[in-house]
C-alpha cells in the first residue's frame, strides 16, 4: 500500500472514531490542526516527493521543453560556457531557476 493510501486510511479511522466520540474535544481539534498541515505539505510536494519551489523551473523541465537530456542542461549549469556568471547553486540540493536563469539556458540551448 502507498503512503498516501496508508495516510488516507488513517486519516478516515481518526475522522470515524472523532464522530464516534472515541476521542476527546481537545485530541479531535489537535487531529484536525494535524491534518490541515499535511494537506498542506501535500500541495508543497510534488509527485516524486520533492518539495516544490512553486516559483522555479527544473533542468527536467527545461530539458524537455528545449528537446535536451537533462544532464546537459545541469552540465551548462555546473560550468556556463556561454560566457556569462556562474549560477548560484547549493550543491547537492535541487535545481530550481528564476525566469531570469531560465532564459538564459533557453538561449544556450536555442537553434
Amino acid at each position: 500500500m502507498s503512503t498516501a493510501k496508508k495516510l488516507q486510511a488513517i486519516r478516515e479511522e481518526t475522522a470515524a472514531r472523532a464522530l464516534r466520540g472515541d476521542m476527546s474535544d481537545e485530541m479531535t481539534e489537535a487531529m484536525r490542526g494535524i491534518w490541515a498541515a499535511l494537506d498542506e505539505i501535500a500541495i508543497a510536494v510534488d509527485s516524486r516527493g520533492r518539495a516544490s519551489s512553486g516559483d522555479g523551473i527544473t533542468p527536467r523541465e527545461l530539458g524537455r521543453e528545449l528537446g535536451q537530456p537533462d544532464r546537459r542542461i545541469r552540465a551548462f549549469l555546473r560550468e556556463p560556457d556561454d560566457g556569462g556568471p556562474s549560477f548560484g547553486h547549493t550543491k547537492h540540493k535541487h535545481w530550481s531557476l528564476g525566469p531570469e536563469d531560465a532564459e538564459r539556458v533557453r538561449k544556450r540551448f536555442a537553434a
